[in-house]
C-alpha cells in the first residue's frame, strides 16, 4: 500500500477507520483500504491521538485538537495548553484529557462548559522532572506517566503523585494502563506492573528501546527500535515475577499532594 508519509507517531483503530498521526499531518485507513487526509484537521506534526467515543483528540507539538469524528461537538484546537510547545501523547476518559509534555510535564485538561481548563504537573508543582514522553489513563481515572530520566510517576484524582516500580529502568519512553496492569517501555527493557503487586520484565526482547507496547485479541505485540515481538498475553501474566524486577508496584513514594485536581 502506497502512503502519502513516511514518518508515523501514532496509530489508532476506530470503527470509522484506523487513525494515522504523522509528520505530514492526521490520515485515516477506511473501510474502502484507501488512505486519505482528515479534512477536519489540517495541520502537520500530528504525534499522539486518543478517542473519547464521540470525538479524535490529536496532538501537535504546540497544541491540542479535538476532532469531530461521531457526532461530537465541532472540530477545536487549543494552543500552547498550560503554556507547553512540546506536547507529546495525549489520553482521554472519564472526561479529563491528560497530555505528556516535554516542556511541562503532564498536563490536566478538565471540561468547563464547552471549554476546557489546564493544570501542568511538573517541577514547579513538585514532581522530579518536567520531561514527560507518554501519558496514560487507568480505570480507577489515575493518570500514569513516563518521563524520560525519573521513571513512572502516577497522578490520581485528588492530584497526588506517587513514583511506581523504582526498580524499572528511570529512562522510560511508553507507557499503556490496562486491565492487567501497567506497560512500561523503557530504554533498556519492558514490564508489566500487574494487578497482584508484581513488576514482571518482558524477555527476549528484539532490543531494549521499547517505543510501543499493545494487546490485540491474546497476542501482545512489543514495538522496539530493532523489531517488533509477539507473545500470548497468558505466558506473560502467568509466568513468575524475575528476582531482579520482584520489587511490589504498591512500593511507592509519594511524591507531591494537591486538592486542587478533583
Amino acid at each position: 500500500m502506497r502512503a502519502p508519509f513516511s514518518m508515523v507517531n501514532a496509530l489508532t483503530s476506530k470503527p470509522h477507520g484506523l487513525f494515522i498521526a504523522t509528520g505530514r499531518g492526521l490520515f485515516v485507513l477506511g473501510k474502502d483500504n484507501r488512505i486519505k487526509a482528515v479534512d477536519q484537521l489540517r495541520v502537520r506534526g500530528t504525534n499522539g491521538l486518543a478517542f473519547d467515543g464521540r470525538s479524535l483528540f490529536v496532538t501537535t507539538p504546540g497544541a491540542l485538537h479535538r476532532v469531530r469524528v461521531s457526532k461530537g461537538p465541532p472540530t477545536r484546537s487549543w494552543w500552547m495548553p498550560a503554556g507547553s510547545r512540546a506536547l507529546q501523547k495525549v489520553a482521554v476518559r472519564h472526561g479529563r484529557v491528560w497530555m505528556a509534555s516535554e516542556d511541562r510535564g503532564a498536563i490536566l485538561g478538565r471540561r468547563h462548559g464547552g471549554d476546557f481548563r489546564f493544570r501542568a504537573f511538573d517541577r514547579m508543582a513538585g514532581l522530579p522532572s518536567s520531561w514527560a514522553l507518554d501519558v496514560s489513563i487507568d480505570q480507577h481515572g489515575r493518570a500514569h506517566v513516563a518521563t524520560l530520566r525519573d521513571g513512572l510517576l502516577t497522578i490520581d484524582r485528588k492530584g497526588d503523585v506517587q513514583r511506581l516500580a523504582p526498580s524499572l529502568d528511570p529512562w522510560l519512553l511508553h507507557v499503556n494502563a490496562t486491565s492487567q496492569g501497567v506497560w512500561v517501555g523503557t530504554q533498556a527493557g519492558a514490564a508489566l506492573l500487574d494487578e497482584r503487586g508484581r513488576v514482571v520484565a518482558l524477555e527476549d526482547l528484539p532490543d531494549g528501546r521499547v517505543h510501543a507496547i499493545t494487546q490485540h485479541q491474546d497476542t501482545l505485540f512489543v514495538a522496539t527500535e530493532l523489531g517488533l515481538l509477539q507473545r500470548p498475553v497468558r505466558d506473560v501474566l502467568n509466568g513468575p515475577a524475575p528476582k531482579a524486577l520482584s520489587q511490589r508496584a504498591d512500593q511507592t513514594e509519594l511524591l507531591a499532594q494537591s486538592n486542587h485536581a478533583r
